[in-house]
């Protein structure tokens, strides 16, 4: 076996050597040392965000609670009230939330959210047109109805975990998410 490897890998480097296994220099009229592809990338990135924004796509959210989250002895008050929270761009959350610098593409305020069924909320919210790619939903539910100053949860405020509520956005298309409140912020 150990010739066999010894054999192809000789190859390989017979390859390079030979000049087989590098990028083809031909452009066609001569090489001439310029690398065009950044400019040529960078204007098929424009055109691609360009149309991505006339055409885009959106996201419909309902909101519910994880079972532990409806049995936890941290929830002071019935799953009921606002759900405040923002969509990012999955690359701008890590492990903790969103990374140093990151910025939402959208905040969330619902009003009279109730997961206290087995269903979820009828209280629901809708995106404006997005860009297509992946994003992921953070946010805190306000059951005890100080969270609209602050804007962020205090203990016995159910919260979402990040990489849970993650969806992605195509063009012409709504995504369906059930946020899930998976955790009672203590």
């Amino acid at each position: 076996m150990k010739k066999r490897s010894l054999g192809v890998v000789g190859i390989v480097l017979s390859m390079f050597i030979a000049g087989l296994g590098c990028e083809s220099t031909d452009d066609h009229g001569g090489n001439t040392g310029t690398d065009t592809t950044k400019a040529d990338t960078a204007q098929a990135d424009t055109a691609a965000d360009t149309n991505a924004a006339e055409t885009g796509g959106m996201v419909h959210l309902t909101f519910s609670a994880a079972n532990g989250v409806k049995k936890s002895p941290n929830l002071k008050e019935p799953l009921q009230g606002t759900v405040y929270g923002a969509l990012w761009k999955s690359e701008d959350v890590a492990v903790l939330g969103p990374i140093d610098g990151a910025e939402d593409v959208g905040g969330v305020e619902v009003a009279n959210v109730d997961a206290t069924g087995e269903e979820p909320s009828v209280a629901n919210w809708t995106s404006e047109s997005l860009p297509p790619g992946e994003y992921i939903f953070l946010g805190f539910f306000d059951v005890d109805g100080n969270g609209a100053e602050s804007k962020s949860p205090d203990p016995g405020d159910p919260v979402t975990l990040p990489f849970t509520n993650k969806f992605v956005v195509e063009d012409s298309k709504t995504t369906q998410l059930n946020v899930v409140f998976e955790l009672v912020y203590n």
